[in-house]
C-alpha cells in the first residue's frame, strides 16, 4: 500500500510539474512572433507546448512543494505564466522595434494615410511588414528558436518554479532594452527619413521658384522614389540593424532574468 501511495505521489509530482511549466511555456508562446503566426493551427501550438513541457518536466531538476492546496497552486500557476509573458514581451520588443521603424517611414511616404483614414481598422505598415519579415527570416537564420529555448532554459535556473517576483530593477532593465529598442528603429528610419526630408526642401524652394508647378501631386511619387533608390543603396544597413537587434537581445534576455528574484 505505501508503494502504490508512493508512486501516486510521484505521478501525481510530475503531473503537477507539467502543469506549472506548462504555464511558464504557454506565455512565451502567446507573445513570442514566431510562435503565435496564425500559419500554426491552435491545437498544434497547445500540442508543442505540452511536449516542451513534459520534457522539460522529467529532463530538469526541478523540485515542487506536494503540500500546495488548490489556490496556492493556482497562485504559483499564474505566477509561471507572467513570467513567461515576461519572456515573451522581451522577444515581441524585438520585432516591434522594426515595426516601428517601418511605421517611420510609411509615415514619410504618405503610405501610412490609410491607418489615418480608416483608423478603426488595424492596417500592418507596409516597410514595418516587410522589415518585420527580414528580422524573422534572420532571426532563424542565426537560430534564434533556439535562443527562446535557451531562454527558457535559463529562466528555469535563475527563476525556480514559485520564486519569481518583479523588482525595480526588473522595471529598469525592461525600460532599458526598451529604450535601446527604439533608437535601433530610429536608426533603422534615418537614412530614408533624412532622404525625404531633403526632397521635401527640394520641392518647397522648387514650388518658390515655379509656382505653376503643382508640386503636391509630383511630391509623391518622387518621395517614394528616392526613398526605394535610398533602401536598395542601403539594405546591408537593414540587414546590420536587425543583426545589432538579435544581440541586444541575447544581453538584455539574461540581464533581466538575472533581476527577477
Amino acid at each position: 500500500m505505501e508503494l502504490f501511495s508512493g508512486i501516486l505521489n510521484l505521478y501525481l509530482e510530475k503531473l503537477i510539474l507539467v502543469l506549472l511549466v506548462f504555464g511558464r511555456v504557454s506565455g512565451i508562446f502567446l507573445l513570442t512572433p514566431i510562435f503565435r503566426m496564425q500559419v500554426f493551427p491552435t491545437m498544434f501550438k497547445v500540442f508543442l507546448a505540452l511536449m516542451i513541457s513534459f520534457i522539460m518536466a522529467i529532463t530538469l531538476n526541478l523540485n515542487i512543494d506536494l503540500d500546495f492546496d488548490i489556490w496556492a497552486l493556482l497562485f504559483v500557476l499564474h505566477k509561471e505564466f507572467i513570467i513567461g509573458l515576461l519572456i515573451g514581451f522581451i522577444f515581441n520588443l524585438v520585432f516591434w522595434g522594426m515595426r516601428f521603424g517601418g511605421g517611420i517611414i510609411d509615415f514619410e511616404l504618405g503610405f501610412q494615410a490609410a491607418t489615418l483614414f480608416t483608423f478603426m481598422e488595424s492596417s500592418p505598415s507596409l516597410f514595418g511588414q516587410f522589415l518585420e519579415m527580414v528580422v524573422l527570416m534572420l532571426f532563424l537564420i542565426l537560430n534564434g528558436n533556439h535562443q527562446v529555448f535557451e531562454a527558457l532554459y535559463l529562466s528555469y535556473a535563475k527563476i525556480p518554479i514559485g520564486t519569481g517576483n518583479l523588482t525595480s530593477t526588473t522595471i529598469s532593465e525592461i525600460g532599458k532594452f526598451f529604450a535601446n529598442v527604439t533608437v535601433i528603429a530610429l536608426k533603422i528610419s534615418a537614412p530614408i527619413f533624412v532622404s525625404t526630408f531633403l526632397v521635401n526642401v527640394s520641392l518647397a524652394m522648387l514650388a518658390r521658384m515655379a509656382p505653376q508647378t503643382n508640386i503636391f501631386v509630383v511630391s509623391f511619387q518622387v518621395k517614394i522614389a528616392v526613398a526605394l533608390l535610398v533602401f536598395f543603396l542601403t539594405v546591408t544597413f537593414f540587414v546590420f540593424a536587425s543583426k545589432q537587434f538579435l544581440e541586444i537581445f541575447q544581453k538584455q534576455t539574461l540581464n533581466i532574468l538575472m533581476t527577477i528574484g
